[in-house]
């Protein structure tokens, strides 16, 4: 395999792992725990609840604040194809999770992320792998201006 080919492989995979990386390090979904003052200052665009008097799992989009009930739209459910307006008192809430930022994460990230331009810059421009300094594919040594 020829040397432009495994770097375009290799800037092909860093390029992949740093997407799908991304995706994952700058939100987590976290337990709130204070769902009146939360969803008081905050608009998030979907928030998971699970209902005292159920075990089930409400996915609400848009949820908002009216009075101390929340209401916003339930995403369909298997069985039940329909997504429907929905109205939970929050006194009726037993757990509320949401997306929240992750600072340490996307700290790793942008830290994980300048390692590896670090190293392709080092391996492709500063001297390592095939392209270091003493290697010329030059025959003419005068001409190209190889040592």
């Amino acid at each position: 395999m020829k040397s432009s080919s495994k770097r375009s492989m290799l800037a092909h995979g860093v390029a992949a792992a740093v997407g799908f990386m991304s995706f994952a390090a700058c939100s987590h979904v976290a337990a709130v725990h204070q769902p009146f003052q939360y969803l008081s200052t905050r608009t998030p665009i979907e928030v998971w609840v699970i209902r005292r008097h159920n075990d089930s799992v409400y996915r609400i989009l848009q949820p908002r604040l009216q009075g101390d009930t929340l209401i916003g739209f339930s995403l369909p459910r298997p069985g039940d194809p329909i997504t429907r307006y929905q109205e939970i008192p929050l006194n009726d809430v037993r757990q509320m999770r949401a997306r929240q930022s992750s600072p340490v994460r996307t700290a790793a990230l942008l830290g994980g992320i300048g390692g590896v331009a670090y190293v392709v810059y080092y391996e492709f421009v500063g001297g390592g792998g095939s392209g270091s300094p003493g290697f010329c594919e030059c025959d003419f040594d005068d001409f190209c201006g190889c040592p």
